[in-house]
């Protein structure tokens, strides 16, 4: 699991110094499913790979029906919008919470929003019940 944080640290930090309108990956509705439904057998393959195979990134993500291409982008892009769509969820859940930080102009997910396909989040937030074990 570390290397999969480490893996998307990196690329969270590249994106954000690039941050202009973020274009869609593409996500499809298989591919939140495959996501959620395989998200910890993938993050254990990632576990296992060596510094020198990042090469067998894709496959791993192919093997778990995350489809092509550009399947790396489109896992990433679904870490970033699980978590605001888990948010948000979260809140919807909880509206005093959800007051209380709107009344003090609080976002935690702001950054991450800023990070996210608008198309794409649609995709994820429709599964976001399939998700909201994942992210905590």
């Amino acid at each position: 699991m570390k290397k999969i944080i480490l893996v998307l640290f990196a690329f969270l930090l590249t994106a954000g110094a690039f941050a202009q309108e973020v274009k869609s990956v593409g996500i499809t509705d298989s591919d939140v499913k495959n996501f959620a439904k395989n998200f910890n057998a993938i993050a254990k393959e990632i576990d296992k790979l060596g510094d020198d195979d990042a090469s067998k990134l894709e496959s791993i993500l192919e093997k778990y029906g995350i489809s092509g291409p550009g399947r790396f982008q489109k896992f990433v892009m679904m870490m970033k919008c699980s978590e605001v769509a888990v948010f948000d969820k979260t809140m919807a859940d909880d509206p005093e919470t959800a007051k209380i930080m709107k009344s003090m102009g609080m976002d935690p997910m702001a950054k991450t929003r800023s990070l996210i396909n608008q198309k794409d989040f649609d995709v994820v937030n429709a599964n976001v019940d399939l998700l909201k074990d994942l992210i905590k």
